[in-house]
């Protein structure tokens, strides 16, 4: 419930900084969804993981438009490629790999997932970076990946002795350790008065 609350204040700061002059709007809806979804998956102990993906993929777009508008048009145009090819990619290896476990819920996870990978990547290339936002994506990432590794041990049949089995055998929950950080740093990149050092032009 903690952890849960600690969500809903990073959704109330950037309502409480909202401003019509910036993007913050674009940030207070994507903490929104973020609620949405962790009413589901924390609050209510993932009783239905369908409805928070598809929260969690809403959050993703809000930040993907987030970083199309930091972004020169021939930059953008490369962003939404690699995005549509990334996803593609990744439903062709999901299917070939377990065609018999596919499913709506497989499909909108990898949806998720290349839309997060790509927004890591183009936040930290974007031509005006704001670098609490990359690096709060990049915190975000790191979280889904232990998210999702007793899935992935799950889909591919893996074995107690290999390494991604192991590494989710960690005693310790190494997922708010990523989460709760990358939240309070995208909740705090859309403040207009943030330090020049973090808020800046590479």
């Amino acid at each position: 419930k903690l952890c849960y609350l600690s969500i809903v204040i990073c959704f109330l700061f950037s309502l409480a900084n909202f401003s019509k002059k910036n993007d913050t709007f674009l940030i207070v809806c994507a903490l929104m969804f973020t609620v949405i979804a962790d009413t589901f998956l924390v609050l209510l102990h993932a009783t239905n993981l369908v409805i928070a993906m598809v929260s969690f993929c809403i959050v993703q777009l809000f930040y993907f438009v987030r970083i199309l508008l930091k972004s020169d048009k021939k930059r953008n145009i490369t962003n939404v490629a690699v995005r549509i090819l990334l996803f593609v990619a990744l439903l062709i290896v999901s299917f070939v790999s377990n065609a018999e476990n596919s499913s709506f819920l497989i499909v909108i996870s990898l949806f998720y997932f290349a839309n997060l990978i790509c927004n890591v990547i183009f936040a930290f290339i974007s031509k005006t970076k704001n670098i609490l936002f990359a690096f709060g994506l990049l915190l975000f990432l790191f979280c889904d990946i232990f998210v999702g590794l007793p899935f992935l041990i799950e889909f591919f049949n893996l074995s107690s002795t290999s390494f991604l089995y192991q590494l989710n055998s960690i005693d310790f929950n190494v997922v708010w350790l990523f989460y709760l950080p990358s939240q309070v740093m995208i909740a705090i990149s859309a403040k207009k008065t943030t330090c020049n050092f973090l808020v800046c032009k590479w």
